[in-house]
């Protein structure tokens, strides 16, 4: 399907929340008289699986994985060190109201989920002009199961929202006053997102054997996403209540089933190192992501955490341990941006200095989350270091055997997709993840806990934390050794963290990680001190360890904090759900409690 035509049925699934108060559309197109003219064959099914695949990338990457995912998690600063001006600090600093919901119309979701309804729809409709019903079966599983991911993120971010199933305008509906729709109770929501997942996996398992490599793969939604997916909705409404919603732990139960099926059934493996499994498109970690290459999309939403070292107050002002290639941690120190080397001499010939056309620094993450890694963790490299120097310092241009532990941290620029370089340019060619086979052993290790189990909350960390330090593990020395009940979860916490670093999991890890089992809401981490991005650095026995910071002089105003939680429950416990934007507000539509 061409893509104006997937736009055309994105636009007429805004309707469907009430947002358009009147219309006059015409649905003739190319292939037919009416909107079925997309439907009439196999291949046009396939081709708008494709198409809505494509607009996932386009919508959901930069919402899901860093705004909704990240920003409000406590790991960014509101400071950067390169003169750039951070964007979203609102988002950063939770500052939420009518004004600033941060996202609007429920954050862009009903479109691609307006192009499901009509795929859904249409494939029972027009069923027989398959010539495969096993084709039929999985592209319906594919469906289902994107549909489902879709209302379990306005389910979490929203609590609750209009739950709607058919393609109303598509059907001839060009009422807006029958079509606006009400939010839907979060018992109703939840129990629609569990039964897409059960239909997801039956329509995957009516066809299994579907062997079109147009829509095989990690970059397109799969029977191992789905069983993700199903195990994070059962392991949330396990431990977290939403609205009439009460928590139920039976289904961390269930939720563990469908991890043990990911980690068993499907030939998943970790990579060797952590770094190769971003410097590869594809590979054996990856369940799911969406494609980036060269020539086809490459302007990735991390581009905004890099930084070119010939722009910047940054350039030359800071040192840095890293050689010629910008890239390879070395002890000796260089004016930041410069690689100026003992004789004198400035080196510009390597990958990094390249960087991206015209890029700065928006988004810049706080130094606590460097101090967390120990040296020895391979997954540090992703942060790239950049030191504050003495007053007798700032005259040299190279410092050999630098002391990090001597001198205070400026900030950190994150360089963990590092793309490939194009016409004298990095151009964004990793695919973004959404799901890979860490994440569910991380999973395993939070039920493990639930379940009172140590030695698999060793077991499942361990697994993970192990590629991390590479040929520095030992685990008498770096192996997770599990305590009480609060601490692991914790733990969990923290190296998750670590491992996921851009990859959106912060923020829902400190909504349903919580410090007492089965507590109150209040006992979730993200109202404890625990979630700080400090937490547990022992800033008394490290003295140089600070904020990010402009200068040496003013490091007594940039102090490491380690208590602090990312909301605090008596004033903003109803930041725990994102308002609604006031266009949306309507008699039908209510604001999200707390926020009217």
């Amino acid at each position: 399907m061409k893509t104006k035509y997937i736009k055309i049925l994105a636009s007429l699934a805004i309707a469907g929340t009430g947002m358009l108060t009147s219309c006059s559309l015409d649905l003739t197109n190319p292939d037919g008289p009416t909107a079925t003219g997309f439907f009439d064959e196999q291949d046009k099914f396939i081709l708008n699986i494709i198409g809505i695949t494509q607009e996932w990338r386009t919508d959901f990457d930069t919402n899901t994985m860093r705004n909704a995912g990240e920003l409000r998690s406590g790991i960014y600063t509101i400071t950067g060190i390169d003169g750039s001006a951070l964007n979203d600090i609102t988002y950063i600093n939770n500052v939420l109201d009518e004004a600033h919901p941060q996202f609007d119309n429920f954050a862009g979701y009903y479109g691609v989920i307006g192009n499901l309804n009509a795929f859904l729809y249409y494939a029972e409709e027009n069923a027989g002009v398959f010539t495969s019903e096993l084709a039929r079966n999985y592209l319906v599983g594919m469906a289902h199961g994107m549909r489902a991911y879709c209302y379990f993120q306005l389910y979490k971010m929203y609590g609750t929202c209009p739950l709607r199933k058919d393609p109303d305008v598509l059907l001839g509906n060009f009422n807006a006053t029958e079509l606006a729709m009400p939010r839907a109770e979060a018992s109703e929501v939840l129990a629609f997102i569990k039964e897409e997942v059960d239909a997801s996996l039956a329509a995957f398992n009516a066809g299994s054997g579907y062997n079109d490599a147009r829509v095989l793969g990690a970059n397109f939604w799969n029977k191992a996403a789905t069983e993700m997916l199903a195990g994070e909705v059962y392991l949330w409404s396990g431990k977290v209540s939403t609205g009439n919603q009460n928590a139920n732990p039976a289904d961390i139960t269930t939720a563990k089933g469908y991890f043990q099926n990911v980690i068993n059934n499907y030939g998943y493996a970790m990579q060797p190192t952590y770094d190769d499994v971003f410097a590869k498109g594809g590979n054996s970690e990856v369940i799911f992501a969406t494609f980036y290459g060269y020539g086809i999309a490459t302007a990735n939403w991390y581009y905004a955490s890099l930084w070119k070292p010939d722009t910047g107050t940054a350039k030359g002002t800071y040192w840095s341990c890293y050689g010629y290639d910008g890239l390879t941690p070395i002890n000796n120190a260089y004016r930041l941006g410069c690689f100026i080397n003992e004789a004198g001499e400035q080196v510009y010939n390597n990958f990094y200095y390249h960087g991206v056309s015209g890029i700065v620094n928006r988004y810049q993450y706080s130094n606590a989350v460097w101090y967390q890694y120990d040296a020895e963790d391979t997954r540090r490299s992703v942060l790239m270091d950049n030191y504050l120097v003495e007053n007798d310092e700032k005259s040299l241009n190279f410092i050999e055997n630098f002391d990090k532990d001597t001198h205070h941290l400026a900030g950190t620029f994150v360089y963990k997709y590092k793309g490939e370089l194009q016409n004298d340019n990095i151009a964004g060619t990793n695919h973004m993840i959404y799901y890979r086979l860490p994440l569910a052993y991380m999973y395993l290790a939070e039920i493990a806990n639930y379940e009172d189990n140590k030695a698999d909350v060793e077991r499942y960390i361990n697994i993970v934390r192990k590629r991390a330090y590479g040929d520095n593990w030992n685990e008498a020395e770096f192996g997770y050794k599990a305590g009480d009940f609060r601490s692991n979860e914790v733990a969990i916490l923290q190296e998750k963290t670590k491992e996921f670093l851009q990859e959106g999991q912060r923020w829902w890890d400190i909504r349903r990680l919580t410090g007492v089992k089965g507590g109150t809401d209040r006992d979730h981490l993200i109202f404890q001190p625990e979630s700080c991005a400090g937490w547990g650095l022992d800033v008394a026995a490290h003295p140089y360890w600070n904020e990010v910071c402009s200068d040496v002089a003013n490091l007594a105003d940039c102090p490491l904090i380690t208590d602090q939680p990312v909301l605090d429950y008596a004033t903003k416990s109803h930041m725990v759900l994102w308002p609604i934007n006031t266009a949306l507000i309507s008699d039908t539509v209510k604001q999200t409690p707390g926020y009217e």
